[in-house]
């Protein structure tokens, strides 16, 4: 029989008030405890989920970045000799371009035609191949005064200077047939054509009135015109179509010296005037043809058009832009939440570091070729060389201008020789064609940069979009000052998707938490340590009589530590269910913040709890047991 249980039951209101004390002490430790370890998992979490970002300004002078010992302009992380707090990495990311075999380009023109930004369709959907008929020809268009040339001796000095003027022509052609053009074009027919192209290699002009002509070239940018046809003003939205890209100012910062990537020209002064001419060997913009130009495509004569320029036009409307990256939330438009993720998932951190075949792609692109989260693109894969242009834009009554990438067309020597098959695992939404230095476009795939083979070497230092730096949240200021005693102040502008506010909130409930924890930790000692001193003190006389009658010490602590015990695990395990009833509304009036509630943090408590009562409660059933039965005077 357990003298110490029957003991228990005779005095229950007494037993029940002390288990009820026990209860209560766990309850508020299992709370402290969870609402202090909920708020340090989701500090953990927080950092986690925000990237803080230093973001080249609009006027980065990228020299500043010079290194002296790799002698050129490279990233911070190689510069061995700065200390930066709170830098973590860099995201050097590269651009290139990808054939999409299936697919259909998104031009700029479906997109808000009264801002219609020409930039982004140029050496893609703009390629167009036309049958015309010449009805008239200005051979000699007026130009402002001459221009000036040096002229150098054997020496390479200057011995003078020779002037000329810059011969160019208009020729005006109507439109018969339209043999190559995209779909977001078509809805825009062209009638009457304007071409101011270079020269024959022999300076002569290459149309005659009367004959006609396929023309390759671009459509230009849109816009209402009045022209004079048969003496009647009309009105019309009339594309040009200009052959030769370097005569167009926004293409000129696509080659050096004039040249361009589609078409190889010269130029040559003859005479006080100044030519530019077509090479021989350079991919034709114009074909003269008798009859039909569908038997003029079958002939001899028409084999480079039929078998190269259609088809590179044709591909044109299959590319898209391919952004390489390490981690996408480093790019302005993904931070700062202009670009967000509408289905399926970012990349993770996983897939960035293995290189995985995964990608993302915008929600009009998807919408255009009919994609979904886990269709898989085919990409070709070219390295097309990088440029800009300028974009005005209209807010209100300011005017101001912003760049846009330009990618060069796709050309054989640009092929890299990797084609690959990448799964859809997110499409984001955004603007689709906003000018800007960080901003991309809505042709633009986003996939990690390991999965391209030794994508470093595709690296660009000198375009905006291609270049961030992570840093440690929280950390700006530090970052920035460190960089304003190495002289480089002012250039970087950061954000970090609104940590700061998200920290300042938690940064309350942690202090709040940590008191709290306090709070229950002190309420559960002293609770149980009045459980504890009360029992005992009820159970002394019963433990007296019990030795007094040859009960041996181990049996009578046994006996103690059964019942005492089992109301302790009792009242624990009612403590800390009653814990996790309450957690969700007394902790967020508490800590004024919604703390997520972690079943593992409450079994870490309990079974904590558990262990001290129990521990203490042992001892002080052996140091019970063992008590002096010397008769007191």
């Amino acid at each position: 029989m357990n003298i110490i249980a029957a003991k228990f039951k005779r005095d229950r209101i007494i037993t029940l008030l002390l288990s009820v004390l026990l209860i209560s002490a766990v309850a508020f430790g299992c709370l402290g405890f969870s609402s202090w370890f909920g708020v340090q998992q989701q500090i953990a979490s927080m950092e986690e989920q925000y990237t803080t970002v230093a973001i080249p300004i609009k006027d980065f002078n990228w020299s500043m970045l010079y290194s002296e010992e790799h002698q050129k302009s490279v990233p911070l992380s190689q510069h061995s000799e700065y200390s930066l707090p709170g830098y973590l990495a860099e995201d050097c990311r590269c651009l290139l371009s990808a054939y999409v075999k299936g697919t259909q380009r998104l031009s700029a023109l479906e997109f808000n035609i009264p801002e219609y930004y020409s930039a982004f369709d140029m050496s893609s959907t703009q390629f167009t191949v036309l049958a015309a008929r010449c009805d008239s020809l200005d051979p000699k268009l007026e130009f402002p005064a001459p221009m000036s040339e040096a002229v150098f001796d054997e020496n390479n000095d200057i011995c003078g200077y020779e002037e000329y003027i810059t011969c160019a022509y208009e020729a005006k052609l109507t439109v018969l047939d339209t043999i190559c053009r995209s779909d977001a074009y078509k809805k825009y027919p062209i009638e009457i054509v304007r071409v101011n192209a270079p020269y024959t290699s022999d300076r002569q002009i290459p149309f005659q009135v009367g004959q006609t002509y396929l023309l390759f070239g671009y459509c230009g940018e849109f816009g209402t015109r009045i022209d004079i046809i048969d003496q009647e003003p009309t009105a019309k939205i009339d594309p040009d179509l200009t052959s030769n890209l370097t005569l167009h100012n926004t293409f000129m910062e696509f080659g050096m010296n004039n040249f361009n990537y589609m078409f190889s020209t010269e130029t040559k002064l003859v005479d006080g005037e100044s030519y530019e001419l077509l090479n021989p060997d350079s991919v034709p913009f114009y074909a003269t043809y008798q009859g039909s130009w569908e038997e003029f495509l079958q002939s001899e004569e028409g084999t480079v058009w039929r078998d190269t320029i259609i088809p590179f036009c044709e591909a044109s409307y299959s590319t898209a832009r391919l952004l390489l990256t390490d981690n996408i939330d480093s790019t302005l438009s993904f931070n700062n939440g202009n670009t967000t993720i509408l289905e399926g998932r970012k990349i993770s951190k996983e897939e960035y570091e293995t290189g995985a075949d995964v990608c993302l792609v915008s929600a009009a692109y998807a919408k255009q070729n009919n994609l979904s989260v886990g269709d898989s693109l085919n990409l070709e894969l070219f390295n097309s060389p990088l440029s800009s242009k300028e974009e005005f834009i209209t807010r209100g009554f300011s005017l101001y201008s912003e760049r846009v990438i330009l990618q060069a067309p796709l050309r054989k020597e640009d092929q890299l020789e990797i084609n690959k098959d990448y799964t859809i695992v997110g499409i984001y939404t955004g603007p689709e064609f906003q000018p800007g230095y960080h901003y991309f476009d809505a042709n633009t795939i986003i996939v990690p940069k390991a999965s391209v083979p030794d994508s470093s070497r595709f690296e660009r230092l000198d375009k905006h979009l291609l270049y961030s730096v992570i840093l440690e949240n929280g950390r700006e200021e530090e970052f920035e000052a460190a960089l304003a005693e190495l002289g480089f102040g002012g250039m970087f502008e950061y954000f970090n998707q609104g940590y700061g506010a998200a920290a300042t909130s938690l940064r309350a409930a942690e202090d709040n938490a940590l008191r709290l924890l306090l709070s229950s930790a002190g309420a559960f000692l002293l609770a149980s340590a009045l459980y504890l001193f009360f029992v005992f003190k009820r159970m002394a006389p019963t433990l007296r009589s019990m030795r007094l009658l040859g009960v041996k010490p181990q049996q009578v602590c046994r006996q103690v530590f059964q019942t005492t015990g089992g109301l302790i695990v009792l009242s624990v395990l009612l403590g800390g269910g009653l814990g996790a009833i309450l957690f969700r509304t007394i902790s967020s009036k508490i800590l004024s913040e919604q703390i997520t509630l972690y079943p593992l943090s409450f079994l870490l408590c309990i079974a904590g709890q558990l262990i001290l009562l129990l521990s203490a409660e042992y001892i002080w059933s052996r140091i019970a047991a063992n008590q002096n039965l010397m008769q007191r005077k």
